[in-house]
């Protein structure tokens, strides 16, 4: 990462481990990358060698992520995912102030929990101001309450419990804060506080 007064270029650098790119890539197919954080406008092809792939983007330090989608498509099929890369040489006390800025805002804080939780779709959708149509961006995150992460989180219990343990540190993070548990979800406690017993005792495996 680079810096310039407060706008940062964040790249992304991938290298083939099983093949190489020319072998791998097909006639006809295109790709896109953008970080998460930006808006689908931001999205652009990589560059692409034998070597292996690229992008950079110019964002402010609240938009530093390690989370990009990509599109590929080929005619009117589309597939997209998201990439979780290694955040390299972030700024300094980068991750305290980045969730200091979640602080005052439900939906952004929910967005976060679904993308630590691996309910891609759902973040992607919402970051793109999608989830219903006819809505302002974000709205419906707005009012969401505990019981629709309730799914995700026992999921996240079941499956890989270490997913948990990150939201452990955010919500620890937001208790620190007098106006913290204000963003929480309506009734939270009630579906956190047993996953947090569960997880002292020890995961389900």
């Amino acid at each position: 990462m680079a810096a310039d007064v407060d706008r940062w270029t964040l790249s992304l650098r991938g290298t083939p481990i099983v093949t190489s790119l020319e072998e791998a890539m097909l006639d006809g197919i295109t790709a896109t990358v953008r970080p998460v954080t930006l808006g689908r406008g931001s999205a652009r092809p990589p560059t692409l060698d034998a070597s292996g792939f690229g992008a950079d983007f110019d964002v402010s330090e609240q938009a530093i992520t390690p989370y990009f989608a990509v599109t590929l498509a080929i005619g009117e099929t589309e597939v997209a995912f998201l990439a979780a890369a290694e955040l390299v040489d972030p700024p300094a006390g980068r991750t305290e102030r980045v969730l200091s800025g979640l602080l005052a805002n439900r939906a952004d804080l929910i967005r976060f929990l679904l993308l630590l939780l691996g309910n891609v779709e759902d973040a992607l959708a919402a970051f793109d101001g999608k989830a219903l149509p006819g809505t302002p961006r974000g709205t419906w995150l707005d009012g969401l309450a505990s019981e629709a992460l309730l799914e995700p989180l026992v999921r996240a219990f079941a499956r890989d419990p270490d997913r948990l343990r990150d939201i452990e540190r955010v919500v620890a993070e937001l208790g620190r804060n007098q106006d913290g548990e204000s963003i929480l979800p309506e009734r939270w406690n009630e579906i956190w506080d047993p996953i947090t017993a569960a997880l002292a005792v020890g995961s389900p495996r």
